[in-house]
């Protein structure tokens, strides 16, 4: 089969539903709600409620110890006024995209792996917003769990054949210039495609687009792409090498200084990624 055949294949089971099960309706209800100006807590709760499962994940989070709370919170709009509304974005968003990564497809990369180094990547993506002092690390951890749903596309249409594609690479880096040369597109672009029918906002669109390179010549540099790129750069330098100490010397200049990533604060937010890591699977298998 030559590469525009494949293409055509991916495209065609990302229009017709079957690549990537639908993101949940209470999910996209959701986010259109949080561009709404006038939104309220009472609003949101109107919705969440109707999703037993996300309503039990937020009031695990708000009830957990981190909030210290003298007595246990039971109503969906009290969650929503302790947590906040990025909070409450954070955890929807991440409950509705997790799903996708569930679906087993015969032959092809289990999708706990592909979900397993998602959520890493996305975990160490927003501690370094949140030590870069980004005004929603939450929505880079939105945008870092987006940018690999090509990736669960591929697996699902191609399956076998996708597998041997990811096994050749040697750094996730290459991994859309090998998916390219195979099937005349990559990840990124369905990821992107997808996150447009999902009606992401655009900030999150170009966080996907550009994950793989934050400075291009005709944008200027993408601050969202970026805190995904560092991560991932981040994560195939531990793989290298047990030196943790020199992870920021696998970003390029630009990168570290533009994210103020220094050492010692690269080593803070790995620390941060590995305690909210634990923290998150614990809460999504709730």
């Amino acid at each position: 089969m030559s590469g525009d055949n494949y293409k055509d294949k991916v495209l065609l089971a990302v229009k017709d539903g079957s690549a990537v099960p639908p993101l949940s309706t209470v999910v996209q209800k959701l986010n259109a709600l949080f561009c709404t100006p006038a939104v309220g807590v009472r609003d949101l709760a109107h919705v969440i409620e109707t999703d037993t499962s996300l309503s039990a994940k937020i009031l695990r989070q708000v009830n957990s110890p981190f909030y210290g709370l003298v007595s246990p919170v039971r109503t969906i709009t009290d969650a929503s006024v302790i947590l906040g509304f990025n909070e409450i974005k954070h955890i929807a968003n991440a409950h509705g995209l997790s799903a996708l990564y569930r679906r087993r497809a015969p032959g092809g990369i289990p999708p706990e792996t592909i979900w397993d180094h998602t959520l890493q990547i996305a975990c160490l993506a927003r501690a370094v917003a949140h030590f870069n002092e980004h005004p929603s690390p939450e929505q880079i951890f939105t945008a870092a769990i987006l940018s690999k749903t090509g990736i669960i596309a591929f697996n699902n249409v191609l399956r076998g054949e996708y597998a041997a594609v990811v096994a050749d690479r040697l750094l996730e880096a290459d991994l859309p210039v090998l998916e390219h040369q195979r099937f005349a597109i990559n990840h990124v672009h369905v990821g992107y495609i997808l996150a447009r029918l999902w009606k992401f906002p655009n900030d999150l669109l170009d966080a996907v687009s550009y994950q793989y390179n934050p400075t291009p010549k005709e944008r200027g540099f993408q601050l969202e792409a970026a805190f995904i790129y560092a991560a991932r750069r981040m994560l195939d330098a531990l793989a290298k090498s047990d030196a943790p100490n020199a992870i920021v010397k696998y970003l390029p200049p630009v990168v570290a200084e533009k994210l103020r990533l220094k050492t010692e604060t690269a080593l803070n937010a790995l620390q941060e990624a590995i305690a909210e890591y634990n923290e998150f699977k614990n809460m999504m298998m709730s």
